[in-house]
C-alpha cells in the first residue's frame, strides 16, 4: 500500500522584537537537511579524567558563540529590517551580526530553539 505525501514545508513563527517595537522575524520550523547542518557543526566532546585524583576535564572544539549565530543563521527566515533606500536587508550571517542587537539575537536563538526543539536533542513536534 502506498502513502501519498508532500515534501515538508516548515511553518514560519512570528517573534516582535522586544527592543525596537518596529522589527519583528519570521522563525521557520527546520527541515532535515537544516537538522543535519545544526548537527554536523557539533563537535565531539571529550571527557578527560586525571590518573591521581576524580577530576574530570571536558573538551570541546566548537565555540559556543559561533553555535548560537549558526542556529540564528539556520532559522532565522525573514525579518522586517530596511536599509537607507527602503529595500529589505538580506537576511545573512554578516546581516545578523551587524543588524542585530546583541538581545535580539538571543531571543531569536532561544525561539529557534523553542521552535525546533529537535535540535535540543528532544523529539520533533509533530505537526497538527
Amino acid at each position: 500500500m502506498s502513502k501519498n505525501r508532500m515534501p515538508f514545508v516548515g511553518e514560519l513563527v512570528l517573534l516582535p522584537s522586544s527592543e525596537d517595537a518596529d522589527v519583528s522575524f519570521s522563525i521557520k520550523r527546520l527541515n532535515n537537511r537544516d537538522v543535519m547542518a545544526y548537527r554536523d557543526k557539533n563537535s565531539q566532546v571529550r571527557y578527560i579524567q586525571e590518573d591521581d585524583n576524580e577530576r574530570f576535564i571536558t573538551e570541546k572544539d566548537y565555540p559556543m558563540g559561533s553555535m548560537r549565530v549558526d542556529v540564528v543563521v539556520l532559522g532565522l527566515d525573514s525579518w522586517n529590517i530596511l536599509d537607507t533606500a527602503g529595500v529589505v536587508i538580506p537576511v545573512t550571517r554578516e546581516n545578523i551580526l551587524g543588524y542585530l542587537m546583541p538581545e535580539e539575537l538571543d531571543a531569536i536563538y532561544e525561539k529557534v530553539m523553542e521552535v525546533n526543539p529537535i535540535l535540543s536533542g528532544d523529539k520533533a513536534r509533530k505537526n497538527a
